[in-house]
């Protein structure tokens, strides 16, 4: 049996309004047949137990999709196997997840029930310390980035007053016109699932674009990252869902309610955006430049305080990604503290039992 195809992706984001979570669009309640919610503290084995599921099913042919932890890139927040209806979620803070149809879809797995809890009692003042520090931290992650969106929407307002916004709409309605065929609206409108292609981490910008748009009609809008591109994505996907094509909508990792990339798997079809920030090589169908769509000369007026605002931005950007960084250091220190109190025997076997009854569905 030829191996199954794995997708990265991200649930949740380190944005400027704090941490951003999409945990519920995970899997939907009527494809699920069984989500298995992970608690335990760090360094108890919830994404390695992720992990090991995912590279068995992948093993057996299935399809996978990878939930990349917002904090650690490497680490898993969440796995869903569609083919079967089954995820798993790390339900632990900061995207804390409990059971919405207890026992009919959702099922806890308490990993924390296999620790040594006098190992654990004895290493307590240093625990709540440490623990104490890395909440700091991304307090102060999260008041950087704010910081950083004013400084954005300042770009974006300079970049707004000299958008030609006519031509970008005729351009937008000529996309619709060939995406949909002038299909009129279906009796069922579609649904979406909200994502995020890419996230803001301790290692710096990660993204899983190229991974994501494997469709063979990729459209492309090409632009500054204050161009205000979101409307074409906006019109696409409202068109889809009116015509009830379900969508996977992929939103900014800095700004949780800006659209960035979708999917309608149903017409093999996506529409990606590629500024400094994230690219991809794919290949594209058509494409929308941004940069034809503005005033050059409004552009030219105002190119130096675009400039000063770039360089500003950039600054407090990365000073909350030095503060992530600290503060996944410091994660390591605690989950050092957890792992000699793990009995990961009784972990192996809840992990046996577990993919024991996912293959028996």
């Amino acid at each position: 049996m030829p191996r199954g195809k794995g997708r990265d992706m991200f649930l949740g984001a380190n944005t400027c309004r704090g941490f951003f979570s999409f945990y519920s669009y995970i899997i939907s309640p009527q494809e699920a047949k069984r989500v298995f919610i992970l608690k335990g503290g760090p360094g108890v084995g919830k994404s390695t137990f992720m992990k090991r599921a995912a590279e068995r099913m992948l093993d057996l042919g299935y399809e996978v999709e990878n939930m990349h932890c917002s904090s650690d890139s490497k680490s898993l927040d969440g796995i869903v196997i569609p083919q079967i209806g089954i995820a798993m979620i790390d339900g632990t803070a900061p995207h804390m997840i409990d059971p919405k149809y207890p026992g009919a879809v959702d099922e806890i797995i308490n990993l924390g029930e296999f620790w040594d809890h006098s190992i654990l009692h004895k290493k307590k003042q240093i625990i709540l310390e440490i623990r104490k520090q890395i909440s700091q931290c991304y307090a102060r992650a999260y008041r950087h980035l704010a910081a950083a969106a004013c400084i954005f929407d300042d770009n974006a307002a300079l970049y707004e007053s000299g958008l030609d916004e006519a031509r970008v709409n005729i351009a937008t309605a000529q996309w619709i016109d060939e995406m949909f065929d002038l299909q009129k609206p279906a009796t069922k409108v579609g649904s979406q699932r909200c994502l995020f292609a890419s996230a803001i981490t301790p290692e710096g910008l990660k993204n899983y674009l190229d991974g994501l748009m494997t469709q063979e009609n990729i459209y492309m809008v090409k632009g500054s990252p204050w161009a205000g591109t979101q409307e074409v994505l906006e019109s696409v996907k409202t068109n889809a869902l009116i015509r009830g094509y379900n969508v996977e909508a992929y939103y900014c990792a800095f700004n949780p309610s800006k659209l960035e990339h979708i999917v309608v798997p149903q017409l093999n079809m996506a529409l990606t955006t590629v500024n400094e920030y994230h690219t991809t090589d794919v290949c594209t169908l058509k494409e929308i430049d941004f940069a034809q769509m503005l005033d050059p000369e409004i552009t030219a007026n105002n190119e130096g305080e675009i400039e000063d605002n770039r360089s500003m931005f950039e600054d407090i950007l990365n000073k909350a990604i030095e503060l992530m960084r600290h503060a996944k250091v410091l994660h390591d220190e605690l989950e050092a503290y957890y792992i000699p109190a793990m009995d990961f025997t009784a972990v192996q076997d809840k992990w046996d039992m577990i993919m024991e009854r996912i293959l028996d569905i």
